[in-house]
């Protein structure tokens, strides 16, 4: 019996030679290695998708904090959600909102959408002026995460699904956002997620 064994696709052991990688895979090579490593590349509704749900964490954290941390604490957790949904609202106002206003022809879903953008930037520009230590700065917190999870189900819910349907390339959409996301948190001086 021989034991030695040679993957024929470094990037999905044991599938034959003429397999592609897995969707969703791509094949990139490292600079310290010879070695071929898998990376994840994520649809314009999967990264959208996937900052709802870092939201919803942060918000949770944000709740959980304000009862047993440091003001600071508190402060930090609300900075890094608001940084977040910033950034999140910029990639989608640039770019995804056109590319939903062009392939679906609704302008008053991205109208509708863009004005709970503007309903939370507002909010955010409230909790700046707002001492953290000030029992309004968790008010407006809790305001701003509701607003946010009404914002989010619309999308989940209506926009997202319609633009599964439609002819645009999703994962090129992605990259465009992913590469706007990354650009931004370098510019803000922000680590990469």
């Amino acid at each position: 019996m021989n034991n030695e064994h040679t993957p024929r696709n470094a990037t999905q052991p044991n599938a034959p030679d003429n397999m592609p990688p897995p969707l969703g895979f791509d094949s990139i090579q490292t600079s310290h290695s010879e070695m071929t490593m898998p990376i994840i590349t994520r649809d314009a509704i999967g990264l959208l998708t996937e900052d709802h749900r870092k939201a919803e964490i942060l918000f949770a954290n944000f709740a959980q904090v304000r009862l047993h941390d440091s003001v600071d604490e508190k402060f930090s957790v609300a900075k890094q959600v608001c940084g977040d949904l910033l950034i999140h609202m910029a990639i989608e106002e640039a770019i995804f909102y056109p590319k939903v206003r062009q392939a679906l022809a609704e302008a008053a879903l991205v109208d509708e959408a863009e004005h709970g953008h503007d309903g939370a930037k507002d909010l955010i520009k409230e909790l700046g002026d707002i001492d953290p230590s000030d029992p309004v700065f968790d008010l407006k917190i809790e305001a701003l995460a509701e607003q946010i999870r009404e914002h989010v189900e619309k999308e989940e819910t209506v926009i997202f699904p319609k633009m599964l349907i439609a002819p645009v390339d999703l994962l090129a959409l992605g990259q465009e956002l992913a590469t706007a996301k990354s650009d931004m948190r370098s510019q803000l001086g922000l680590p990469p997620e």
